[in-house]
C-alpha cells in the first residue's frame, strides 16, 4: 500500500466512524422527539420524578443519611442521563463538521492523485 492509498484509507475510516456518531445523534433526537418519550421519559422522569425527589429532599421524615445520599444519587442519576444525550447530540454535531473537512480533504487527496503530485 502506497502513502496514498494508506492516507485515504485512514481518512476514509475517519469518515465512516464520524457517519455512526451522526446518525446516533440523529436517533437520540429522534428519540426525544417521539411523543411516548417525552410522555414517559421527558415529563415522567426527567421532570416529575425530579420534582418529587427535591421534594423528598425536604421532607422531614426522610432526613436519615442513607435516605438524603439516596435521593441525591435519585437527582444524579436523572442529570447524567440529561448529560448523556446533551453529549450524543453535541459530539453528532462535532462529527458532522469533521466528516465534511475530511471530506474535503479526501477530495484534495484524490485530485493531488490524479494530478500525479
Amino acid at each position: 500500500m502506497n502513502e496514498f492509498e494508506r492516507k485515504e484509507k485512514e481518512i476514509e475510516i475517519s469518515i465512516h466512524e464520524a457517519e455512526a456518531i451522526v446518525q446516533e445523534a440523529k436517533d437520540v433526537k429522534d428519540l426525544i422527539a417521539n411523543p411516548l418519550f417525552h410522555k414517559v421519559i421527558t415529563e415522567g422522569y426527567l421532570t416529575n420524578n425530579a420534582l418529587r425527589t427535591i421534594g423528598l429532599l425536604a421532607d422531614p421524615s426522610m432526613q436519615e443519611v442513607e435516605t438524603q445520599e439516596g435521593l441525591q444519587a435519585d437527582l444524579q442519576a436523572i442529570s447524567y442521563f440529561q448529560k448523556y444525550l446533551r453529549d450524543k447530540i453535541t459530539k453528532g454535531k462535532q462529527m458532522e463538521t469533521k466528516m465534511e473537512a475530511s471530506e474535503a480533504v479526501l477530495e484534495e487527496l484524490r485530485e493531488a492523485e490524479v494530478a500525479g503530485e
